[in-house]
Parts: structure tokens; C-alpha cells; sequence
């Protein structure tokens, strides 16, 4: 009889103990709910990515931003208030979180936006690829003496491509034949220059191409010969 109500006691015991222990409101692993989200999330972003051909593509990288940011707070928001992490894990996770990002702002800023919306980053005091190009060692254009004589750009020819959108501003130079598969007959480079930052095309006239530039704190204006790549004149304005 004794021994009956010993064991009686211990489950009486035990049961008060669960009931004084707080409930668990999740899992270790995330929830239907929670999951159905994640994957929508992620449906949305390859069905946002496949149409990226007939898409701008800088749209397609904001929503791809946009979804990815929503996929992770739908698991943040899970895993610091509903799973059944330790209080401190759930509380330091996202601490890190935003640390790291604090860290990487501090040590890494923007260069600069690319045409796709894609940030490109550089260190914090690191000079930009522009910034260690040494100006162009050549003269002015207002120094007529000093520009070759072969620079001539009031002759036009059949293949210039002379302002926006060509010739004609139709996007076509019809004396120019490309091949129709560039897999099996790719364009051959004939040369690589660098030069400074710029958010322009080229002016070609009759073989020569105009451009602007930023070589650190001095915008150009610069005349490249198209076969060769060779610097022909440039001029600065700080």
C-alpha cells in the first residue's frame, strides 16, 4: 500500500512539474504554414528569373531582392518567435545578424550601380579603378598643333555609328555583316584598353571612336583610333 502511494506521488510530482514548465509554442524545424510561405517565396523567384529573358533584368533583380528579403524574415520571424531554440540562441541570432551587416557596412561601401541594379562593393578608402589611372599624356583638343593629322572626324564612311542609336537613330548600320551564330564564328578581339569609369557608349566616326570618361576627379572627353585601341587626344575638365 505504501509503495502505491509512493508511486502515486511521483507521478503527482511530475505531472505538476509539466504543468509549471511553459508551453512550447514550435518545433526545431519550421511549421506547414511557415514552410507553404517559404516555398511561394521561392516559386515566385524562379518563375521571376525564368521570364528574365523576355524581362528588364534590373526589374528581375529587385523582385529576386525583394522575395529573398521576404524568405528570410518568414524564417527569422519563425525561428525567434515560435521555435523552441533556448530564449538566448533565439535573441543572438538575429543580434549577429544585424552585427555582421554592421560590420560589412563599416568596412565595405557602393563603388557603384551597375545597368542590372547590381551593387558592385570596394573597401572603405580603397581608391576606385579610375582613381589609379594616370591621366592620358597627350594634348587638347583646342591644342591643334598637337593632334595628329589622321584624326578626322569631319570624314564620314558607311560603317560610323555617329550618336545614339546609330546612323539613323534605328539601331542598324547595314554595311556591317555579322555572323548570324557567334558559338561556332565568334567575334575575334583585337585589343583591350582600359580606361577610366564612364556611363556612355562611343561616337565612331571613320574609324575613330569618342567617349566620355572619369579618371578620379577629371572627366574626359577621349578619341581612341578603333583598330589599334591607341589614345589619339583627350581632354579634361576637373
Amino acid at each position: 500500500m505504501s509503495q502505491d502511494t509512493a508511486i502515486n506521488n511521483g507521478g503527482s510530482t511530475e505531472s505538476a512539474r509539466a504543468a509549471n514548465r511553459p508551453a512550447v509554442m514550435g518545433g526545431w524545424l519550421p511549421g506547414i504554414i511557415t514552410w507553404l510561405l517559404i516555398l511561394v517565396l521561392g516559386g515566385a523567384i524562379i518563375a521571376v528569373r525564368y521570364s528574365a529573358a523576355e524581362s528588364d533584368q534590373a526589374n528581375v533583380n529587385v523582385f529576386t531582392l525583394i522575395l529573398g528579403f521576404g524568405m528570410f524574415v518568414t524564417f527569422g520571424v519563425w525561428f525567434v518567435f515560435r521555435s523552441a531554440y533556448p530564449m538566448l540562441i533565439r535573441l543572438l541570432a538575429p543580434v549577429a545578424v544585424m552585427l555582421s551587416v554592421a560590420v560589412w557596412f563599416a568596412l565595405y561601401e557602393i563603388d557603384h550601380v551597375d545597368g542590372n541594379l547590381i551593387p558592385h562593393w570596394k573597401r572603405r578608402g580603397a581608391k576606385a579603378p579610375d582613381e589609379l589611372l594616370a591621366m592620358p599624356e597627350v594634348a587638347a583638343p583646342d591644342q591643334a598643333t598637337e593632334i595628329p593629322a589622321k584624326v578626322d572626324l569631319a570624314t564620314t564612311t558607311a560603317w560610323d555609328f555617329p550618336q545614339f542609336l546609330g546612323p539613323n537613330r534605328d539601331l542598324q548600320v547595314t554595311a556591317v555583316k555579322l555572323s548570324q551564330n557567334w558559338d561556332s564564328d565568334p567575334p575575334q578581339q583585337l585589343w583591350r584598353q582600359p580606361i577610366g569609369a564612364g556611363w556612355s557608349s562611343f561616337a565612331a566616326v571613320n574609324g575613330f571612336a569618342v567617349t566620355l570618361e572619369q579618371r578620379g576627379d577629371e572627366e574626359l572627353v577621349t578619341c581612341y583610333e578603333v583598330k589599334t585601341g591607341t589614345l589619339q587626344w583627350s581632354h579634361a575638365i576637373a
